[in-house]
């Protein structure tokens, strides 16, 4: 499609991405446009959400990298979210000494959020070995990043950890190696750290799974938040990663299945996470 159609005005009668994903945007050019499964509840205002786009660039392939800040200017989202792992896992290594540029650029990829005028959000990844669980390795991990490219709110939001949840067994995931108790520990420790040095960065959850794709993965969601979230961890604002389904029947839930919170329906999604966070005390 044209940028037109990425990106176009209000009243020009092109219901475009953006108004696609908040209806509240322009009704008017979206009235007699199809729903998207992850349409945003009319009780939600825009200052409550914010939309980004992933780089996806294992390969460290700089015209992949420009391309999606280029696109995440076109669509006009929030943030482009950036996975960030450390290129050491040396126990000892030294945080200051780092080299950034090991696989993934991201001297480059923080010229790119400059040059396209596109904030940068870091997902930052497990430490890995016997320093997972490790909340103030953790913490210093963040920080050393954040320390190095951080000016002029380049980066406004962070999350931790990526999808914990993802094949999780009830007790650890290749995720993360620890309990969701262990998570939430984690998170309070370091979110105190980070805002003692950067109070106006907006501090995430981990990025979890928005969606279930089976009743089972739906139960396993469940148990996970409820543990997850009795801990009490801090932050401010739940991290979703939504994918594409193809399977039209995962918009209901089996009248058999008992789990408290319906993750398969991607048209209530956000209204089902607004009453998760309400039920324990995240208002």
């Amino acid at each position: 499609k044209g940028k037109q159609d990425i990106k176009g005005n209000c009243g020009d009668g092109v219901c475009d991405v953006k108004e696609k994903l908040n209806l509240n945007l322009c009704p008017k050019d979206c009235e007699s446009s199809a729903i998207l499964p992850t349409t945003v509840p009319p009780n939600f205002t825009n200052s409550e959400l914010a939309f980004g786009i992933k780089l996806d660039n294992i390969e460290n392939v700089r015209g992949i990298s420009e391309a999606t800040f280029k696109l995440a200017q076109e669509l006009d989202v929030d943030y482009v979210l950036v996975p960030v792992k450390l290129p050491e896992r040396d126990a000892n290594v030294n945080l200051a000494q780092i080299d950034w540029s090991k696989g993934l650029d991201y001297y480059y990829i923080f010229e790119l959020a400059d040059k396209y005028g596109v904030s940068v959000m870091p997902a930052f990844f497990k430490l890995g070995g016997k320093n997972d669980k490790d909340s103030e390795k953790y913490a210093e991990f963040v920080i050393s990043f954040i320390d190095k490219f951080y000016k002029d709110e380049n980066i406004k939001y962070i999350e931790f950890q990526n999808e914990p949840i993802k094949d999780h067994n009830g007790k650890m995931s290749a995720r993360f190696s620890g309990t969701p108790t262990d998570l939430a520990k984690s998170h309070i420790a370091t979110y105190e750290k980070i805002k003692a040095k950067y109070p106006s960065i907006q501090i995430g959850t981990a990025g979890f799974l928005a969606t279930a794709v089976n009743v089972s993965e739906n139960k396993m969601i469940n148990n996970y938040y409820k543990e997850y979230l009795s801990a009490k961890p801090k932050f401010d604002f739940l991290a979703l990663h939504f994918y594409p389904k193809t399977s039209s029947y995962l918009q209901t839930i089996s009248d058999t299945e008992k789990s408290k919170y319906n993750f398969l329906s991607e048209y209530d999604i956000f209204d089902t996470y607004r009453k998760l966070l309400d039920d324990y005390g995240y208002s």
